[in-house]
């Protein structure tokens, strides 16, 4: 279920609004300043979907969706060269370790980035109920 937010101010370049508590609509959980960079109509009290635009999203859904794979079939190809590097037979063994490896390490970068970085994108309303 996506949050509903409520306009509560509207200025000249931003919009401010406040998320809806379901249990209690009186109560205002956070408020946030965005632009409306589709300029949809909206008055004071309309109702609100806000998000990143759907073409991003699904560029961020794909890639990390496609970059561990990417990566682990990059593990797989490579762990021939790394068996010579340490001067052992590139064994079903050394091949499996190398691709889950490069998987766990590809995964590991996705989620540090999806979880720990600051979003630099900024946020936008993605549609309008009244």
């Amino acid at each position: 279920m996506k949050a509903i937010y409520t306009v509560i101010q509207i200025e000249e370049d931003f919009i401010t609004v406040a998320e809806e508590n379901p249990m209690n609509p009186q109560k205002k959980l956070s408020e946030i300043k965005i632009k409306n960079l589709s300029n949809f109509d909206m008055h004071l009290g309309s109702h609100v979907y806000i998000g990143f635009p759907k073409k991003i999203e699904a560029f961020y859904g794909i890639l990390g969706l496609f970059f561990p794979i990417i990566a682990a079939a990059l593990g797989l190809f490579l762990s021939p060269h790394f068996a010579s590097l340490i001067k052992i037979e590139p064994t079903e063994l050394i091949k499996a370790t190398c691709t889950i490896a490069f998987f766990a390490i590809a995964t590991s970068i996705v989620f540090f980035c999806s979880r720990k970085l600051p979003v630099k994108m900024q946020l936008q309303i993605t549609g309008v109920l009244d």
